[in-house]
C-alpha cells in the first residue's frame, strides 16, 4: 500500500532537460506546475475523505464531451498529474482525451465521475436535457462542458444552464459577475487561478507590481487581469489592436502570456529580472521530426532574462486541472454549507480554514474583516475612539495635523467633541459616508481572509493586552435591565445617547467598533493558548499608534484546529453548570458570556439598527446581524480596574452597604464583601 497518495510525478519523460536543474537553460528559476499540481491534488484527496467521513458525502464530477477532442501532443504531458498509487491488479487505463484525464484525476482525489459524450450533430436540446438532469442530480457537484463546441451549439446558452453552484470550470456569468465585482463567487476560473496559485506558491511579489497580460480572451486573459488587481498589481492587458507591443512588455514585472500564438514573445522583449507565465499550449512541426509542444514565449530566450519563468509543457496546464478539482470539492462543500478550502475573499489560503463560520450556540461568528492595504502609513490610520477626549478640541486639531492628506479612521468617524445641531451633524455624517465609499471604491481598505484576531495592545501603563477579534450575534444581546442573554450590558443603557449614533449608523457601509466584551476566563483557555502560539500566526500589521500611546500588533487566526479551540473553549464557559459554579449564581440563572465592557452604547446602537433591518425585512444572513467586537480576558494581566467613585449624601452608611450585600445576594452575585472607610469632612 502506497503511502503518498500523489507521488512526484516523472518528468524526465515529459520534460527530458529541464527536470535536471531547478533554472532552464539561463539562469531563470523554473515554476514546475507539477509539484505544485501534487501538493494541490493531495489536498483535495485529504478535503474528500472528510467530507466523506464527515458528512457521508463523495463529490461528484461530470464532464460532458461533444465529439471526439483528440489533443494528441497536447496532452501526453499532462498525463503525469494524473498519475497516483495504482492498487495492485489495477491497469493503468491510457487516457484518450481531456475529459478522460479529468475524470481520472477526480477519482484519484476520492471523487465520483463521470463522461458524458455525444456525437458532432448532438442538438441544443439533448445537451440542454443533459445538463438539467446533472443539475437535479444530488450526487453530481461539479458540472464541465468541455470547448470547443460545433458551432450549431449555442454556447453562452449552455454554459449559462450550469448554475453557479454546480460551475466547475468558474465560468457562469453570475460566477464570472460576482469576481469582476471583487465579491466573491462559488467558483473561480481555474486557469486563472492556476496561474495566480503557482504565483502564490512560488512567492512572487505582487503588490505595487506591474502586471502585463497578453491576450483578452475570455477563458485566460480577462480574468487572469481581475485577480491581479486584487493583488494589488497594476495591470496592462495587451491584444491584437495594441501598438508596439513589445515596449509594453518591457515595462512588466510580471508577464502573463495567453495568445495561443506559438514562441510569440522573445527575449529582447523582456524586463531583466522578470516573472513569465506561459499559458499558452502550441503543437508545432517541421514536417521530419515529431510534433512538438511550446508556449507563447521563446523559452530558451527568455530563461537568460527573467529571474522565473514556468515551462510549458510542464507549467500552467498542471495546476489548473487541479483547481478545478479543488473547485468541484468546493462545490460539494458548500452544498452542505460549509466553508470552501485553499480559497478565500483575498484569493489563495495557505491554512485549513474552518469548516464553518457561524456557531450560533455561543453567539460566534468568524468575521471577515477589513484592514488598509498594504503601504498604508497604519500609524495615521489608527486614531483613538470618537468618545475620548470630548472636552479638548486642541487635541483633535492635532490628530488632523498628523494624519493631513492620509488615509485615516479619523475620516470614519464623528468625535463627540464636534457634536452640534442638527443640520452641522447631518453634514459631518454625510461626508463621513461618502469617504466610506470613497474608501471602499478606491481599495484602500481590502478583506482579509476569514478569522479572528489576536491583539497585542502596549500601552503607556501596560506592557501587553491581549485580545481577540470576533463577530457575536445581536440576536443573543438584549440590554434591558432584568436580561438573562448570553450577552449582556455592565451598565444601564440610557437610550437618549442612542439616536446620534444610530444616525451615523443605519446607513453607513463600514463598521468601526470600538466595543470591548470582557470574559470570565480564570484558566486563560480563550485568547492565551493563541497568545501562546502567536510566533507561528501572519501578521497583519505591526505598528506605533500616534502620539506616543502605544503599539498594536495584529495576528490572523483562522486555521481550522485555531478557530475550534477558541469554540471549544467558549463553549466550556457557557456551559450552565461551569457557569454556576465558577460565578456562585442561582440555579435559576442563565450565564453570560460576552459582558460589555466598553462600548456598550455602540453596542446598542447596533442591536437598533438590526432590529430596523429586520423589520424592513432584512434576512437572518445579513451582516448588521453581527457586531465586531473585541474579546478580553478579565484575568489578563494588563486589564487594570479602577473604582468609579461616587459621593453620596444624607444616608445611613452602615445602613446602605447592609442592603447592598443583601441586594447581592438576592441576584446571585454573592458572595460579596463591601469595603468602606469613614472619612470626616473638613471645613
Amino acid at each position: 500500500e502506497h503511502t503518498q497518495p500523489f507521488p512526484p510525478p516523472r518528468w524526465r519523460r515529459a520534460m527530458p532537460d529541464r527536470s535536471r536543474s531547478p533554472r532552464g537553460h539561463g539562469s531563470a528559476e523554473l515554476i514546475l506546475g507539477g509539484p505544485i499540481a501534487t501538493e494541490l491534488c493531495a489536498q483535495v484527496l485529504q478535503g474528500s475523505r472528510e467530507l466523506q467521513d464527515r458528512h457521508n458525502v463523495i463529490p461528484g464530477f461530470a464532464v460532458i464531451e461533444v465529439g471526439d477532442h483528440q489533443y494528441g501532443a497536447l496532452l501526453e504531458p499532462m498525463s503525469d498529474v494524473a498519475s497516483g498509487p495504482v492498487p495492485l491488479g489495477q491497469k493503468n487505463v491510457p487516457h484518450q482525451n481531456y475529459a478522460e484525464l479529468k475524470a481520472r484525476m477526480a477519482e484519484r482525489c476520492g471523487m465520483r465521475s463521470q463522461v458524458l459524450r455525444f456525437s458532432q450533430n448532438v442538438s441544443q436540446e439533448q445537451l440542454m436535457h443533459t445538463i438539467s438532469q446533472l443539475v437535479k442530480d444530488a450526487t453530481v457537484h461539479g458540472i464541465l462542458l468541455e470547448m470547443p463546441l460545433p458551432p450549431h451549439l449555442d454556447e453562452r446558452h449552455l454554459l449559462a444552464s450550469i448554475p453557479p453552484w454546480k460551475d466547475a470550470e468558474g465560468f457562469n456569468a453570475h460566477n464570472l459577475g460576482l469576481l469582476h465585482c471583487r465579491w466573491e463567487p462559488k467558483t473561480r476560473p481555474a486557469v486563472a487561478s492556476g496561474i495566480l496559485e503557482l504565483l502564490f506558491r512560488s512567492n512572487v511579489p505582487m503588490v505595487g507590481k506591474h502586471a502585463v497580460v497578453l491576450g483578452r480572451s475570455r477563458t485566460v486573459g480577462w480574468h487572469i487581469a481581475a485577480l491581479l488587481m486584487d493583488q494589488d498589481c497594476t495591470v496592462t492587458v495587451c491584444h491584437s489592436q495594441t501598438p508596439d507591443i513589445p515596449a509594453v512588455v518591457a515595462q512588466a514585472d510580471i508577464l502573463v502570456a495567453c495568445v495561443g500564438r506559438p514562441q510569440f514573445v522573445r527575449g529582447s522583449w523582456l524586463k531583466p529580472g522578470c516573472v513569465v507565465v506561459d499559458a499558452g499550449m502550441n503543437v508545432v512541426s517541421d514536417g521530419k521530426s515529431a510534433a512538438s509542444v511550446v508556449g507563447d514565449v521563446c523559452f530558451e530566450e527568455a530563461c537568460k532574462v527573467a529571474s522565473k519563468i514556468t515551462p510549458v509543457p510542464g507549467g500552467v496546464g498542471h495546476s489548473s486541472f487541479a483547481i478545478l478539482l479543488r473547485n468541484v470539492l468546493n462545490l460539494a462543500r458548500q452544498s452542505l454549507r460549509l466553508t470552501k478550502i485553499g480559497v478565500g475573499p483575498a484569493g489563495p489560503e495557505r491554512f485549513r480554514c474552518a469548516d464553518t463560520f457561524s456557531y450560533p450556540d455561543i453567539a460566534l461568528q468568524v468575521p471577515s474583516v477589513m484592514l488598509p492595504r498594504k503601504g498604508a502609513d497604519l500609524t495615521k490610520w489608527s486614531v483613538v475612539a470618537c468618545d475620548q477626549y470630548t472636552s479638548q478640541p486642541e487635541y483633535w486639531k492635532s490628530v488632523q495635523d498628523i494624519v493631513g492628506t492620509s488615509p485615516s479612521t479619523l475620516n470614519l468617524i464623528f468625535p463627540e467633541v464636534y457634536l452640534s445641531d442638527d443640520k452641522t451633524n447631518g453634514q459631518i455624517i454625510q461626508g463621513i459616508r461618502d469617504r466610506m465609499y470613497e474608501y471602499d471604491r478606491d481599495g484602500i481598505l481590502q478583506a482579509q481572509a476569514p478569522g479572528f484576531v489576536l491583539i497585542d495592545r502596549k500601552t503607556p501603563s501596560v506592557e501587553s493586552r491581549k485580545g481577540l477579534i470576533v463577530a457575536i450575534d445581536l440576536e443573543q444581546y438584549d440590554f434591558a435591565r432584568d436580561s438573562q442573554s448570553l450577552i449582556r450590558p455592565t451598565e444601564k443603557t440610557i437610550e437618549d445617547r442612542l439616536p446620534p449614533r444610530i444616525a451615523i449608523r443605519e446607513k453607513s457601509s463600514l463598521e468601526l467598533p470600538h466595543i470591548l466584551m470582557l470574559i470570565d476566563d480564570p484558566d486563560r483557555t480563550v485568547i492565551e493558548p493563541l497568545f501562546a502560539m502567536r510566533d507561528t500566526l501572519e501578521v497583519l500589521y505591526d505598528c506605533e499608534l500616534m502620539k506616543d500611546s502605544g503599539h498594536l500588533k495584529g495576528y490572523h487566526v483562522g486555521s481550522r484546529d485555531a478557530v475550534e479551540g477558541v469554540v471549544a473553549a467558549l463553549r466550556k464557559l457557557a456551559d450552565p453548570g461551569r457557569f454556576r459554579e465558577r460565578t456562585g449564581a442561582k440555579q435559576s440563572a442563565q450565564p453570560i458570556l460576552y459582558a460589555a465592557g466598553d462600548g456598550n452604547h455602540s453596542l446598542a446602537t447596533a442591536k437598533r439598527c438590526w432590529e430596523a433591518l429586520k423589520r424592513a425585512g432584512a434576512h437572518n444572513t445579513h451582516p448588521a446581524r453581527h457586531a465586531l467586537v473585541e474579546l478580553v480576558n478579565v484575568y489578563d494581566e494588563g486589564m487594570n480596574f479602577e473604582p468609579i467613585h461616587r459621593l453620596v449624601f444624607n444616608v445611613d452608611g452602615e445602613a446602605a452597604v447592609e442592603d447592598l450585600v443583601g441586594f447581592c445576594g438576592e441576584q446571585g452575585w454573592g458572595p460579596a464583601r463591601v469595603e468602606w472607610a469613614r472619612v470626616e469632612a473638613k471645613g
